[in-house]
């Protein structure tokens, strides 16, 4: 789906050759188009949306290429998808600068649905040898970079999406204050996006079932003018359940992670539409990693390597369906220092400080000093 907020920040990074009248008419092409949902033409309304990417692509590779071709400083490039490891690669053809491919998704051919996302998919397998070096989240992901690349699999370094610094055992009250909810109360918190994706309606269903010694609150960076957000705060008031929509700066997310007891992780695709990204979320979701560091226990949908991962280690619990949540989140209460105590662990353990000094000292010190 078309995000406009997210778009605002391109707009923001390539506005030296994207004029604001050639952005808006290429994203109200793109809300044109969509228009189309309405009456289920679901593949052609998908058109404006790829025009606009087309364009805004385009534009980006043009600005990077023209801001950094007089460079006299040698300069370390992020590639952290095909597009900008296209623009990358012009950057650093031919001069001093170096190349890292960072890929916060994985394009996987076969997920591809469009012509032009699989030329830019062959582009990227095409330029991914110029990087000096490789970083991705976790062995699996690593170990499908490797293959849809050709890339040697020991040249692709590991580093989880973890926050930097110490883990610790801290618990803040900031919905505690917020909502007034008693101290007595244990907080099971989902933060992110309010969509069918999360199974926030599924999550909905189930308050009924929710024991009385737990309060659920959603966060989100959201509209409370919105209709859908109007109804939804409506479902909630019945049972012990907010909705926090008060965002913070990022410098305060921390406020937000440790001001729960249990924290929420959950993908519920439509249609059950499992893409590689979504099955192979290894060490890529960053909100495991911001309640890992102060101790706060996950419930999570069962992922690739999940079940081993979570309850092997001991930080949280599976589900298998939505209904599940409460009954996991009782079970971890039975013994919560246990997790808490594994969660501060397993933190310290995948700590980004040290996987990143791997990287820097193999590849970035050799190449760049």
């Amino acid at each position: 789906n078309y995000n406009e907020e997210c778009d605002s920040i391109n707009f923001e990074i390539i506005n030296s050759f994207n004029p604001r009248f050639l952005y808006r008419l290429f994203l109200e092409i793109a809300k044109m188009f969509n228009i189309l949902k309405r009456v289920h033409l679901i593949t052609i309304s998908n058109i404006g949306n790829t025009i606009n990417f087309i364009y805004t692509s385009l534009a980006f590779i043009l600005t990077v290429y023209l801001k950094t071709r007089k460079l006299k400083t040698k300069e370390i490039f992020i590639a952290g998808d095909p597009v900008s490891l296209i623009a990358s690669y012009l950057a650093v053809k031919n001069k001093k600068h170096i190349l890292v491919y960072w890929p916060l998704e994985l394009w996987v051919y076969s997920d591809l649905k469009t012509a032009y996302l699989k030329v830019l998919k062959k582009l990227e397998k095409r330029l991914h040898k110029y990087a000096v070096g490789t970083l991705e989240f976790g062995s699996q992901r690593r170990a499908i970079l490797s293959k849809e690349n050709n890339i040697p699999i020991n040249s692709i370094y590991i580093i989880p999406n973890a926050p930097i610094g110490d883990p610790e055992i801290k618990r803040n009250y900031y919905f505690n204050e917020l909502f007034g909810i008693p101290l007595e109360k244990k907080i099971i918190l989902y933060a992110g996006g309010i969509t069918d994706f999360n199974g926030i309606p599924q999550l909905i269903g189930c308050l009924r079932n929710m024991p009385d010694n737990f309060v659920l609150v959603l966060h989100s960076k959201i509209e409370v003018k919105n209709k859908n957000i109007i109804k939804l705060k409506e479902k909630l008031e019945p049972y012990n359940a907010f909705l926090s929509s008060k965002p913070l700066p990022f410098d305060k997310i921390n406020l937000i992670y440790s001001s729960c007891d249990i924290g929420l992780m959950l993908m519920v695709p439509d249609n059950g539409d499992w893409n590689t990204n979504y099955l192979n979320a290894d060490w890529s979701p960053g909100k495991m990693f911001n309640y890992l560091k102060y101790g706060v226990p996950i419930i999570t949908t069962n992922l690739y390597g999940y079940k081993e991962f979570v309850e092997g280690n001991g930080i949280g619990r599976i589900v298998e369906d939505i209904s599940q949540v409460f009954s996991k989140a009782e079970e971890i209460m039975f013994s919560e220092i246990e997790y808490k105590n594994n969660c501060i662990k397993l933190f310290g353990d995948l700590k980004f400080e040290k996987y990143h000094k791997i990287f820097y000292d193999e590849i970035i010190s050799k190449n760049y000093n």
